[in-house]
């Protein structure tokens, strides 16, 4: 899942690693989303979800490799610096 919830001592909220948000929730949505998130919620845990992803919010995601810009020379610089290494 492409959330998460935690506890403040202000308060419950949701993060959402998609929308790079966080979000107030109540008491009840913590939970039941808590639920979810260790696999043992129910129906009702169910809906609450739905009606976040009606706003497009705890959507699946898709995780994105990002790659260095100089990744693809990292090895030549690597060996060009070891060879240059004085024991």
């Amino acid at each position: 899942m492409a959330f998460t919830v935690f506890k403040l001592p202000i308060g419950y909220r949701l993060y959402d690693r998609e929308r790079n948000k966080i979000v107030i929730i109540c008491e009840k949505e913590f939970y039941a989303l808590e639920r979810l998130l260790n696999s043992c919620g129910t129906q009702d845990d169910e809906e609450i979800l739905g009606r976040f992803q009606k706003n497009n919010f705890c959507c699946d995601g898709t995780l994105t490799d990002i790659e260095h810009p100089a990744a693809s020379t990292i090895d030549r610089v690597l060996q060009k610096n070891v060879s240059q290494m004085v024991l």
